[in-house]
């Protein structure tokens, strides 16, 4: 699998003579800036050579102020999967502890780059920055490796263009404050794809069942949290860890449209859970299958949830009754909307 747990690790594995270009960043979201970047030493790599993306594992924020480090809108392992699905040919989770943060700028390209492969050429984005006190940069990054040959790039923001003509700059930043609005389509036109949240099912409440509309409960991998309502959705079977093929890339077993529920199950909720001041919040899907076809049990299987569409707000209904007639008018919505949008 070309993932490597430093970059050490990696140097040992790879020729000298190779020809590589390596990129170095955060790339939580691996959004269209990211992919940018990947693009860019691919360029440099030539079709023959190799693209390395140096990460940081944990991100460097969770050391240095954990207090204001951000949710992850991405797992570990799907950024993994959409890095090399970008473009990157090895990626490597550089460790991030503090004796790592109290490398100087120069000790970090001496130490770290520098016992690695010979480069053609490095990218970083504009914003990027190195060594103790984050004080490198990439002018300080070119000078540094000035004597090696590589050509350092450092990549402009990259801005898309919503419908209303307005420029938006590429950056998870952004990306979550989206998602936390539940506005799919600015977060979609950031990343570059649907948002998505990816989980292992777990055992719910059952209560799903008890008004015939079973559910997939998710126990999610990512840290990000959409604002809560009712969305439209393609769930995705993943395939089981036992077969992830060499690339490190899981395949999908199967494809259905869900109608997911991300809250608090208000209409549910006691006294003591409605008192709380931080209940927990639940992912549920509701997975449409064809007539006849009998889904296969979910537990402990992973699944990933692609958003379509925001439907509603999640709201308290003053019954059950009155909670499954909406259910069932937001499953219509739902099939009519993978329909349009398969």
């Amino acid at each position: 699998m070309p993932v490597f747990a430093s970059y050490e690790k990696f140097a040992l594995s790879v020729s000298q003579s190779e020809s590589c270009a390596l990129v170095i960043g955060n790339f939580d979201g691996v959004h269209r800036g990211h992919q940018a970047l990947i693009a860019e030493a691919r360029r440099h790599a030539t079709s023959a050579g190799t693209v390395i993306v140096m990460t940081f594992a944990p991100h460097p924020a969770k050391v240095l102020a954990p207090q204001n480090a951000p949710a992850l809108i991405l797992s570990p392992a799907r950024k993994r999967e959409l890095l090399l699905q970008s473009g990157a040919d090895v990626v490597v989770e550089q460790p991030f502890d503090a004796a790592f943060a109290q490398l100087s700028a120069t000790e970090f390209v001496e130490r770290i780059i520098l016992a690695g492969p010979r480069l053609r050429a490095v990218c970083v984005g504009h914003d990027f920055r190195f060594g103790r006190g984050r004080a490198g940069d990439g002018t300080l990054l070119s000078r540094l490796l000035a004597e090696t040959g590589a050509v350092v790039t450092v990549l402009s923001a990259v801005a898309v263009t919503t419908p209303s003509g307005e420029q938006v700059t590429c950056s998870s930043t952004l990306i979550r404050r989206a998602l936390a609005e539940g506005d799919l389509d600015r977060a979609k036109l950031l990343l570059g794809r649907p948002a998505e949240l990816e989980g292992t099912v777990v055992h719910g409440a059952g209560r799903g069942r008890t008004i015939q509309v079973p559910t997939a409960n998710l126990r999610c991998h990512s840290e990000i949290k959409l604002r809560p309502g009712v969305y439209a959705a393609w769930a995705e079977l993943l395939a089981e860890s036992a077969t992830v093929p060499s690339s490190g890339i899981r395949g999908v077993e199967a494809r259905h449209p869900a109608a997911v529920n991300v809250g608090y199950n208000p209409t549910f909720q006691g006294p003591s859970e409605a008192a709380a001041s931080d209940p927990p919040l639940s992912v549920e899907a509701h997975l449409l299958v064809a007539d006849g076809v009998e889904l296969p049990s979910l537990y402990d299987r992973e699944l990933r949830l692609c958003f379509v569409a925001r439907l509603r707000d999640e709201r308290k209904f003053p019954s059950v009754v009155e909670l499954v007639t909406q259910i069932r008018s937001d499953i219509a919505t739902v099939r009519q909307l993978t329909l349009d949008r398969r």
